[in-house]
């Protein structure tokens, strides 16, 4: 199963080699970050991760990238001809790889050993009537920035589901930034964005349909806390994180109770989703092996 996150560094905000890149192609930072955000999504998703690549063998082409990223196939030439020229992306019979892939995305993030040392110390521990419970760790411990309001236990089956999905969620290091209030953060981003962002690690693209979705929430305190139980609702339901527009929804009609119509619905909607996305990649699969004459064996 491929990871479903990636390291993306703070500083891509400031690298010289995008603001060259926006120099180069006349386009603004905006979407410089926002595509190469978007060639990193596709490259951590390839079946060969760093690659940009749909299915095995079939690399993506231009038009494709263009269509993923959201932009025009003369801006998206442009762009992958800049990262080219700089040496941000490399071409190799006919697929384009992330040329810092490895050096940037190590290999380091392996939750089973973390899980099983959990484990361990728990069946050591005395048990008897005058032992304490020992308690859950709740969600905002485990991202430890986050501001502790919102309390959502991660059970022993949340544990075993994280040791069978290596690296599904990324451990966090305590030197990521202040735990103070969102509001009291200097930080140009949206408060909505940002509380998404240290929650779930991951957040779209700068300027994208559901970044403007969240920026568009209110961002009182009253609200923001409100953010933080949608998100951690639909984290507990292992729903796609990347379904913003979903979030939202509850943000503004409520989190469904546990079994309700809407939450059914909800999950209807998720794995049509789902469908939806194996079906474009398999027409796409199927229009390049039709293109270069390869026949399906399977």
């Amino acid at each position: 199963m491929p990871m479903p996150w990636f390291r993306l560094y703070s500083e891509l905000l400031t690298d010289r080699k995008i603001t060259y890149t926006a120099r180069m192609t006349g386009q603004s930072r905006v979407v410089v970050v926002g595509t190469w955000a978007g060639l990193l999504c596709l490259a951590n998703d390839s079946p060969e991760r760093g690659t940009l690549l749909l299915a095995p063998g079939m690399p993506y082409t231009v038009e494709d990238l263009a269509e993923e990223v959201g932009t025009d196939t003369e801006t998206c030439a442009q762009l992958i001809e800049a990262f080219e020229t700089l040496q941000m992306l490399t071409q190799n019979d006919g697929v384009w790889y992330i040329t810092q892939w490895q050096s940037r995305q190590f290999q380091s993030d392996d939750s089973t050993a973390r899980v099983q040392a959990w484990r361990e110390r728990k069946a050591q521990k005395p048990s008897g009537d005058n032992v304490p419970a020992e308690k859950d760790e709740t969600l905002q411990q485990y991202c430890e920035n986050v501001i502790p309001s919102v309390s959502v236990s991660v059970s022993d089956s949340a544990l075993e589901s994280e040791s069978e999905n290596e690296g599904e969620i990324e451990q966090t290091s305590p030197q990521r930034g202040p735990n103070l209030p969102i509001a009291m953060q200097n930080d140009n981003t949206p408060a909505p964005i940002r509380v998404y962002r240290e929650i779930r690690r991951w957040c779209p693209p700068p300027g994208s349909p559901p970044w403007q979705l969240m920026a568009e929430l209110p961002s009182d305190e009253k609200s923001l806390e409100k953010w933080r139980q949608v998100i951690a609702a639909w984290w507990n339901l292992d729903f796609n994180g990347r379904n913003i527009a979903g979030q939202v929804d509850w943000f503004h009609k409520g989190i469904p109770p546990t079994g309700s119509p809407r939450e059914a619905r909800a999950k209807m909607d998720f794995e049509a989703a789902k469908k939806e996305d194996v079906e474009r990649r398999d027409r796409k699969l199927a229009e390049w092996k039709a293109q270069h004459g390869t026949q399906d064996t399977s």
